[in-house]
């Protein structure tokens, strides 16, 4: 099978700068692997485990986690103009609030089971539900590689957890 015209060019293609990474490969990744990733802390009692990335996985267009919420974590709120995300709750229930442009704003529980898409443009805050809660999420396509994108949007450990999660590379390094 020829690769598509999307990954191939007169330059190198996709598939042959993907050969070459060590980490870039398919596999399965397991809870009792998210669990020692450092957490990147939005605010006090909610933070999310990062476990797919460009920094430990050399992730090109999305960044994957889990979000952990204690019942009276501190609410986190953040302009979200660079991307898309998407989010499944595995556990309890996740509540964002959404403020749109003009400033009409709603809260949206996302109960276990639920998938919810949180497109760019509006204002998201995520608030307390009185539950432990955990939500998967992915976010792409990323404006650039890495978590680093995080600190824009005033995550305060985004740069150390990046810096672990690239030492964790050779972890995941065949």
């Amino acid at each position: 099978m020829e690769p598509s015209k999307l990954t191939s060019s007169a330059e190198e293609g996709i598939l042959a700068r993907e050969a070459h990474s060590d980490v870039r490969y398919p596999r399965l990744i397991t809870r009792d692997e998210i669990t020692p990733i450092p957490k990147m802390m939005f605010a006090r009692g909610c933070g999310t485990s990062i476990f797919i990335s460009s920094e430990r996985d050399d992730a090109r267009y999305f960044i994957q986690g889990l979000c952990f919420h204690e019942p009276d974590h501190e609410e986190y709120a953040w302009v979200q103009d660079a991307w898309d995300e998407a989010y499944y709750c595995i556990k309890g229930i996740i509540r964002v609030g959404i403020e749109d442009s003009e400033g009409t704003s709603l809260d949206l529980d996302i109960h276990e089971g639920q998938h919810a898409y949180l497109p760019a443009g509006f204002t998201y805050t995520l608030k307390p539900s009185g539950v432990e809660s955990i939500n998967f999420w992915t976010v792409g396509a990323i404006p650039a590689p890495g978590i680093k994108v995080f600190t824009e949007i005033g995550v305060p450990n985004a740069a150390d957890v990046a810096k672990q999660l690239t030492e964790l590379r050779k972890e995941v390094a065949r």
